[in-house]
C-alpha cells in the first residue's frame, strides 16, 4: 500500500505556478498528510496482515476418537467425534459450492482444525477465490481492504420496503476499522433488519458483533435486545421437519455463544444437534428443494459446534496410557 505523493494540481498547472512558494508548501503539506494516513493504515494492518489470531485447537484424529467413543465418551469428545465426520462429508461434497461454504469453513477452522477440515476448505476456497473482490474474503484473507463502495455506501430501505441483502451489513462490519460503522447502519440493524430470531436477525447480531471485535462502537442495548429475541425464538425441543430448520437452530446458538452465552448453558442445544447427525456425518431432514442446503445446514452445525468448543476452554480429554 502506498500514498499519493505526487501533487497533481502542479502537474497540471504552468510551470509559474509549480514553482509558486505557496502552492509550494500547500503541496508539501497534502504530501505529509498523505504520508501520515498511508503510515497510519500500515500500522493497523503491516504488510503480513492483521495481528495473528490465536492458534485453532487441534482435532484427534477421527479414528481415534471413534475408537475413545466406541462405548460412550464425554460430550466434548462427541463433540469432536461429530465435527470430524461432518469435516469428510463436506470434504467429499459431490455438487458446486458457494462462496458462503468458504466462509461457514473460515470461521469453524478459527476455533478448531484438521486435516479434514483443512481439505474441505481448500476446495470451498477455490470456489470463493475467484471472486477475488468479495469484501467477505477478510474472513481468510485478513490483509484485505474494500474500498467504502464496496462496503459502505448503500442505503438503508424506506420504511416498509424490502431489506437489503444481509450481506450488505456485514460487509460494513468486516471493514468497519478501515470505512467506518455508520449509525443509519447500526439503526437499520437494530431495528427494520430484524425478523423475530430468523436469518436476518441472526445476520444483524452477527454484523454487531463483528464490528465490535474489529473495534468498532456499537451499542449494547442493540446486543442484547437481539440476544433476547434469539433466545426467544430458539425452541426448548428441535423438532425439526425441514434441514433450514436445523440451519436455523443451529446459527441462533452461534451468534448466542458468540456473544455471551455460556458454554453450560448451551449443552441442550449441542446434545440436540449431535442427535440429528446423520449417519454419512451430514445434517439434514425431509427432502431439499435445494440439495446445497444440507452442506450450508452441516457447515453451520459444526460451526456451533466448535463455538461451543472454544467457550468451553477445554480441550477433549485424551485418554492415559
Amino acid at each position: 500500500m502506498t500514498a499519493n505523493l505526487v501533487d497533481t494540481e502542479c502537474v497540471e498547472a504552468t510551470e509559474q505556478a509549480c514553482h509558486d512558494p505557496v502552492r509550494n508548501r500547500s503541496a508539501a503539506m497534502k504530501r505529509a498528510r498523505a504520508l501520515l494516513a498511508t503510515l497510519s493504515l500500515l500500522l493497523v494492518f503491516p504488510a503480513s496482515g492483521r495481528a495473528t489470531p490465536p492458534a485453532a485447537r487441534p482435532l484427534a484424529p477421527l479414528a481415534e476418537l471413534q475408537g475413545r467413543c466406541a462405548a460412550d465418551c464425554p460430550r466434548a469428545v462427541r463433540v469432536d467425534l461429530a465435527i470430524q465426520r461432518a469435516a469428510v462429508w463436506l470434504a467429499g461434497y459431490p455438487d458446486d459450492l458457494q462462496f458462503d461454504a468458504a466462509v461457514l469453513l473460515s470461521l469453524i477452522r478459527a476455533n478448531v482444525d484438521s486435516a479434514e477440515l483443512r481439505t474441505a476448505f481448500a476446495r470451498a476456497r477455490t470456489r470463493a477465490d475467484h471472486d477475488h473482490d468479495h469484501p467477505h474474503r477478510r474472513l481468510w484473507a485478513t490483509d484485505m481492504i474494500s474500498p467504502p463502495e464496496h462496503t459502505s455506501r448503500w442505503q438503508a430501505p424506506a420504511p416498509g420496503a424490502a431489506r437489503v441483502n444481509t450481506n450488505r451489513v456485514l460487509s460494513e462490519a468486516l471493514h468497519c476499522r478501515e470505512n467506518g460503522w455508520r449509525e443509519l447502519t447500526e439503526n437499520y440493524a437494530c431495528g427494520a433488519m430484524r425478523d423475530t430470531g430468523g436469518y436476518h436477525t441472526t445476520h444483524a447480531i452477527w454484523s454487531l458483533d463483528i464490528a465490535r471485535r474489529n473495534g468498532c462502537t456499537v451499542a449494547d442495548e442493540c446486543l442484547a435486545s437481539l440476544r433476547a429475541e434469539l433466545l426467544a425464538a430458539q425452541p426448548a425441543e428441535l423438532r425439526a421437519k425441514s434441514t433450514l430448520e436445523i440451519d436455523l437452530y443451529a446459527e441462533r446458538a452461534v451468534m448466542l455463544l458468540r456473544t455471551g452465552t455460556a458454554a453450560s448453558a448451551a449443552s441442550g442445544w449441542v446434545d440436540a444437534l449431535l442427535g440429528l447427525q446423520r449417519a454419512d456425518g451430514s445434517w439434514g431432514a425431509g427432502t431439499d428443494p435445494v440439495p446445497y442446503y444440507r452442506y450450508h445446514a452441516t457447515a453451520a452445525v459444526v460451526w456451533a459446534l466448535a463455538e461451543w468448543s472454544k467457550e468451553r476452554g477445554q480441550p477433549s480429554p485424551t485418554p492415559q496410557p
